[in-house]
């Protein structure tokens, strides 16, 4: 089995009845009937793990460490186990040796390796991946019940794609590697909460409207109502998310969003891009709302398209080498944006309110998932 400084053999006893029929102790019809605390490790048809290594495995992804840098920390904790034992292994040797000179030769004392052995050198990524799936899903009922516990009087939602690349599972036939879905679905409350979650593949409603169903019913039973709604996609989801809580749920669109559709089509190698897109962040606040971080709600529509014309004849005409800062691309994203200006879908945002905070989740998870793939069950 894999422990936490190395390999752990598991030596059973050998059980036999009156009828000498025969039973090994760790035999899973045993194991079983035993508290799952009893037991200082778990098994699998093939191998096993302490759950010392289990609890360092999820601690250290607690901690911000990475599946590889996991993976990584353990085979270096394996080696410098290995190689105390070594130094200890050849200690003893010289103390016999010197003690049989005359009837001992050294030739002879077996020479530990300077590296250990493949099966020493630690547990691989889809061990460390099992370590996760087994704290999961033996803590799963803590975590549904803390899950059913939150609640939001207003929430914000979007997919993120990059983190479901590793997500799947490896076809039998060939091996080759088989992505399930392409997106994780996230909602968060006002609070920077995760509220609810899913893993997608396509981004139509229909894929979480189960998922916003039993949301609703969550509320409900918490006796709450929800009023404010953020998203990154408005028209083609305002009429159904109303459908499913409330008429009277207002449902804008994310400013963080707002603000990329735009700066994804500005050339970063533009040297006016950077002074640019500073003063597009600044087209959805008040012309008093100053400083870093917006401290005032957005303005109305007639703001808002005074600032993003005030914007367009600054910057719309600035080039270098007769290329535009604003490239048609960008410029199509604005006349786009201005029908949501117009229909109000950007005005009346609290500072503090929508996306952003999912950014920052996304980057961490992206740092967490980024290259070992997760086997999905």
């Amino acid at each position: 089995m894999y422990g936490v400084d190395g390999p752990v053999f598991l030596i059973s006893r050998v059980y036999r009845c009156i009828r000498q029929n025969e039973i090994i102790a760790h035999d899973v019809s045993l194991t079983e009937c035993l508290p799952q605390t009893t037991l200082p490790f778990v098994l699998s048809h093939i191998t096993g793990v302490t759950y010392e290594l289990i609890n360092t495995v999820v601690s250290c992804g607690s901690a911000g460490l990475s599946m590889e840098q996991i993976e990584q920390m353990i085979k270096q904790r394996y080696l410098n186990a290995y190689t105390d034992r070594r130094r200890l292994y050849e200690r003893e040797n010289q103390l016999f040796l010197q003690s049989h000179a005359n009837s001992v030769n050294s030739q002879e004392v077996l020479q530990l390796p300077l590296e250990p052995v493949a099966d020493y050198e630690g547990p691989s990524d889809n061990i460390i991946s099992a370590c996760f799936l087994f704290d999961f899903k033996w803590k799963e009922h803590l975590y549904n019940t803390h899950l059913s516990q939150l609640s939001a009087t207003s929430f914000s939602c979007e997919h993120t794609f990059k983190i479901a690349a590793n997500i799947g599972l490896k076809r039998k036939s060939d091996g080759k590697w088989e992505r399930q879905y392409d997106s994780v679905f996230f909602v968060m409350n006002e609070n920077g909460e995760v509220i609810t979650w899913q893993l997608t593949k396509g981004t139509a409603f229909a894929t979480v409207e189960t998922l916003f169903v039993n949301l609703k019913k969550r509320f409900e039973k918490q006796g709450k109502s929800v009023n404010l709604c953020f998203i990154d996609s408005f028209c083609s989801w305002k009429a159904k998310l109303r459908s499913v809580f409330s008429e009277s749920l207002v449902v804008k669109l994310d400013v963080f969003h707002a603000v990329q559709r735009v700066v994804m089509a500005i050339s970063k190698r533009h040297p006016f891009s950077h002074p640019c897109i500073a003063a597009f962040s600044k087209v959805f606040r008040y012309p008093e709302d100053h400083g870093e971080s917006r401290t005032m709600s957005t303005p109305l529509p007639d703001v808002i398209k005074k600032s993003l014309d005030d914007f367009l004849s600054q910057w719309k005409d600035i080039t270098f080498d007769e290329k535009p800062v604003l490239s048609s691309q960008a410029l199509q994203q604005i006349v786009k944006l201005k029908v949501h200006i117009q229909k109000g879908c950007l005005s009346g945002i609290p500072p503090g309110c929508g996306t952003e905070r999912n950014e920052c989740m996304h980057k961490y998870l992206r740092h967490l998932v980024s290259r070992p793939r997760i086997v999905s069950h």
